[in-house]
C-alpha cells in the first residue's frame, strides 16, 4: 500500500464515532503509534496531507483539525523545522480553532525557533472564560524556559488579560527572568487584581523590587472589604507593608 493510502487508511479512524471520551482517546493514541512507525519512510506524505488540511477555505472541521494535529505529533521528532512551519501557519490560520493544541506541539519540541511561533499564540488565542487562556499561559510558559527577553514588553502587556490563569504566567515570567521595567505595572496591578494567587505573587515582587512607591496601594486594598475580611491575604498584605516601611525608612533618614 502507497504512503498515500496508508495515510488515509489510519486518519480514517479518527471519523469513527466513539462511545467514549477514553475510546476516542484510545484510536488516537493507536493512530499516533502507526503514523510514527510508517513516519521515516512516509514524511512527504504526512507533509503534503498537512498543507492540504491547511490550505482549505473553510474553516476546519473538528475531524480534519485532529488529523493535522495527529500528523504533526508523528513527525515532530524527526523533522523539527517542518513541525515548527507546519504549527506556525496552524496557530496563524484562521482556519483552525484548537490553538492550545499547537502550542503543546510547539513546547513539546523543546526548541528555541519557536519562540517567535510562541509569541504569535499569545497575540493570536482569544479564548475566554472559565476554560479560556490555555494557549496563551502555555506560550508564556513555554517562553520562560528559554529564558526569552525579546518576549518581555508582549508578557507585560498579559497584564491586561481578563483570564487569570494568563495573568499568573505572565507574573511568573517577569518574576523568574527579573524584569524589573515590569515593576510600575506590577504596582498598578495590586488595584486590579481579582485573583487572590495572583495578588500574592504580585506582592513578592514588589518586595522582591524593593518598590516602596506601592506602599499607599497597599494600605488601600489592606482596606478593601475583600482582603481586610481575607486573614491570610490580610497578612502577606500586611507584612509587605512593613517590609517596604523598613526598606523607605533608612532611605528617608539617610
Amino acid at each position: 500500500m502507497k504512503c498515500e493510502d496508508q495515510l488515509q487508511d489510519i486518519l480514517s479512524r479518527l471519523d469513527k464515532q466513539s462511545e467514549s471520551i477514553q475510546q476516542q482517546v484510545d484510536i488516537w493514541n493507536d493512530c499516533l503509534v502507526m503514523l510514527k512507525q510508517m513516519e521515516p519512510e512516509c514524511a512527504c506524505a504526512f507533509v503534503q496531507t498537512a498543507q492540504e488540511i491547511l490550505k482549505q477555505n473553510n474553516p476546519l472541521y473538528v475531524q480534519d483539525e485532529r488529523k493535522l494535529q495527529l500528523i504533526l505529533w508523528a513527525i515532530s521528532k524527526n523533522n523539527k523545522s517542518t513541525t515548527i512551519e507546519l504549527a506556525s501557519a496552524a496557530l496563524n490560520s484562521d482556519k483552525t480553532g484548537d490553538k492550545e493544541e499547537y502550542v503543546d506541539i510547539l513546547d513539546n519540541l523543546n526548541d528555541p525557533r519557536t519562540i517567535p511561533a510562541l509569541m504569535s499564540a499569545i497575540e493570536l488565542d482569544h479564548s475566554v472564560g472559565k476554560l479560556g487562556g490555555m494557549a496563551r499561559a502555555k506560550a508564556i510558559n513555554a517562553l520562560l524556559l528559554f529564558n526569552a527577553q525579546e518576549a518581555k514588553y508582549l508578557i507585560i502587556s498579559c497584564f491586561k488579560d481578563s483570564v487569570y490563569r494568563v495573568r499568573k504566567a505572565a507574573i511568573k515570567f517577569l518574576l523568574e527572568l527579573n524584569i524589573t521595567e515590569a515593576a510600575p505595572v506590577f504596582i498598578e496591578q495590586l488595584k486590579e487584581e481579582e485573583d487572590p494567587d495572583n495578588l500574592e505573587c504580585l506582592i513578592d515582587g514588589i518586595i522582591c523590587w524593593e518598590q516602596t512607591k506601592a506602599l499607599p496601594t497597599l494600605r488601600d486594598i489592606l482596606s478593601s472589604e475583600w482582603v481586610h475580611n481575607d486573614e491570610y491575604l490580610r497578612e502577606i498584605v500586611e507584612d509587605a507593608i512593613s517590609e517596604l516601611q523598613a526598606i523607605e525608612k533608612p532611605a528617608t533618614t539617610s
